[in-house]
């Protein structure tokens, strides 16, 4: 039996007032608010906090499936990606970038920022995946890359890249392996050794539901070792080998951590943990699969071009023809309290509706009162809709 997580009560909303069902920022369970009100210690000087720390990147260890160092930074999501590129990618190397939507081709733009030479393997449009056959050739005819970067969950289109088989190809290269899987750790079945991730990137503000302020990464011994291998890197935030050498080598911080941030993310791993993985990624997909029935029910037309291309952390829809999305969005949170997120650029922009279904936000409770708001919302812009028609679509399928 799936087990639900914790459920919101009334007190919890006559509090929050609006529900946030966007992917990221997610809304943050009670437990994990009051673990960070908690008062503060001092983490340079506490003596018990290195332990502390300690227990806590091997319990994320445990989430993603790894028993390599995994680091907890002090920043939002995006230091891991930064940090990552800045001390693994060289000036003239060659990095084989992976892009299926705006992060991955995101990427190439922050290989150039490391003087690196981003070689582009992407999808023809942002509503596919990637091919494993595409990155097979491109590998075979790059012999001389140095890093692989890729996105786990797309989050602007709402699709999941298959991580798994992509990874098995890429074993057969020497280059570091690095994946965005911000959107996705947690949600979904991410066996980081084995499927041979050399840095695993991920942040405390999607899956996990925490407030955004720690961003984490997995780091293999490889990986370890290029970094370890860099002469000098014109950052210090960023810099990995600040971690390695003071971290990993002594367990001693190199500079103050964010010490609430810390006790939230803390509380939401283990909340993660004691419901259990396998238990956590059941829900995710029987909330997405409901969603997207729910979704159709109402006339509504999936942005992903297949259901199996679809995240189950995060659910887009086409914006129907006709309605303006920034308006659409603006009337649910002010008329009927929940947000919901739209996309950006010019492939998404205007295009794409988004839910965060996503840790906390993937239980039925939430689902269906942001399904009903967008349902009501869609109605008032003269939308053709039979209201009732996405709650009984959600528990049919659910």
């Amino acid at each position: 039996m799936i087990q639900d997580i914790e459920t919101p009560s009334e007190e919890f909303f006559n509090i929050h007032g609006r529900l946030l069902y966007a992917p990221g920022p997610t809304m943050v369970p009670p437990r994990v608010l009051q673990a960070m009100s908690k008062q503060i210690i001092n983490p340079d000087l506490d003596p018990d906090f290195p332990n502390w720390l300690l227990e806590t990147s091997r319990l994320v260890g445990k989430i993603i499936k790894t028993k390599n160092e995994v680091l907890i930074l002090p920043g939002e999501g995006m230091l891991a990606l930064d940090a990552a590129l800045n001390s693994v990618i060289k000036p003239n190397d060659e990095v084989l970038v992976l892009a299926s939507g705006i992060f991955g081709h995101g990427f190439a733009d922050m290989v150039k920022n490391c003087r690196g030479k981003p070689i582009v393997v992407a999808t023809d449009g942002y509503d596919e995946v990637l091919s494993v056959e595409k990155v097979k050739e491109a590998l075979d005819n790059h012999p001389n890359i140095t890093a692989i970067t890729l996105v786990h969950c797309e989050t602007p289109s709402g699709t999941l890249n298959p991580l798994k088989e992509i990874c098995k190809v890429c074993q057969k290269s020497d280059a570091i392996t690095i994946v965005d899987a911000v959107s996705s750790n947690g949600g979904t079945d991410i066996r980081t050794d084995e499927f041979g991730i050399d840095i695993n990137l991920g942040a405390s503000q999607k899956v996990f539901s925490a407030p955004p302020g720690i961003a984490f990464m997995s780091l293999s011994e490889r990986a370890i070792e290029v970094i370890n291998e860099r002469e000098s890197i014109p950052t210090f935030y960023s810099d990995l080998s600040v971690w390695t050498k003071s971290w990993i080598k002594n367990r001693s911080l190199p500079f103050t951590h964010s010490i609430s941030d810390l006790y939230a993310f803390r509380e939401s791993v283990e909340i993660i943990l004691e419901e259990g993985l396998e238990n956590g990624f059941r829900r995710h997909k029987r909330i997405s699969k409901a969603i997207i029935a729910a979704g159709q029910a109402m006339g509504l037309e999936l942005y992903p071009k297949k259901n199996d291309y679809v995240s189950p952390t995060v659910t887009a829809f086409k914006v129907p023809t006709g309605i303006d999305f920034e308006k659409l969005m603006l009337l649910m949170w002010k008329k009927y309290g929940v947000l919901i997120a739209g996309a950006w650029g010019p492939v998404l922009g205007g295009r794409v509706l988004r839910l965060g279904n996503m840790g906390f936000g993937a239980n039925p409770q939430f689902a269906l009162i942001a399904l009903a708001a967008l349902e009501k919302s869609l109605k008032d812009f003269g939308f053709q809709i039979k209201l009732g028609a996405a709650n009984e679509a959600f528990w049919e399928n659910y």
